[in-house]
């Protein structure tokens, strides 16, 4: 019957034991009503087609997008990369966003997490170093800006952009979200370690 199920198979072979482990979803045979349905979203970060099509077909219409990370696309001050190019992560930002699309999908993207150039982490601080805000709460400004200004659907000034291609209003989301979970603030894990009242900081930087 439709549900998730978790096959595991013991395998032994001259000598060895493995075991594998999948996880399968089972769906309904009848069509969702996506009119009743859309409305609702999930958080996801796989940017495969099936995934796209699994979700249309389960009735999403949103996907909370997590790996619009700031430093997966913006390795420095005076450079983005939307293509894959950002190592280690190589996100193709303009092929997952098109697929979600074509899939009638929007995408939600949730932008934070500052590169180690912007990020106001102290030096002997080893962990958690993206969960610390910007240095300069205009470099978030900048940040959004160029993200917005490629998949939002107003042309911008090329000379504005600091992608190779100078794309604009390419009209693939609809929305940001300006951090994530600024609430949750230990320095060892917290995606923001500072003062609610200093988040607010950032927050006005990427709206404006």
């Amino acid at each position: 019957g439709p549900g998730a199920y978790l096959l595991a198979q013991e395998i032994e072979a001259a000598g060895r034991k493995q075991v594998r482990v999948e996880h399968l979803l089972v769906l309904p045979n009848d069509e969702v009503d996506q009119n009743r349905t859309r409305r609702f979203g999930i958080n996801g970060s796989n940017i495969e087609e099936w995934m796209a099509e699994n979700l249309k077909r389960s009735g999403f219409g949103w996907m909370r997008y997590e790996n619009a990370k700031w430093q997966m696309y913006m390795p420095s001050k005076d450079r983005v990369a939307f293509d894959g190019s950002v190592t280690p992560w190589r996100i193709p930002y303009d092929r997952l966003l098109t697929t979600y699309q074509a899939n009638g999908l929007k995408v939600l993207p949730y932008i934070f997490q500052p590169p180690e150039w912007a990020t106001s982490a102290p030096p002997d601080v080893k962990r958690n170093r993206h969960g610390y805000p910007p240095k300069d709460p205009a470099d978030y400004e900048d940040a959004i800006f160029q993200f917005v200004a490629r998949f939002g659907r107003n042309q911008v000034d090329p000379s504005l952009l600091k992608s190779d291609d100078k794309k604009s209003g390419l009209g693939l989301i609809d929305a940001v979200e300006l951090w994530n979970e600024p609430n949750l603030n230990d320095p060892g894990w917290g995606p923001f370690v500072g003062p609610l009242t200093q988040y607010f900081d950032v927050l006005r930087a990427g709206a404006q």
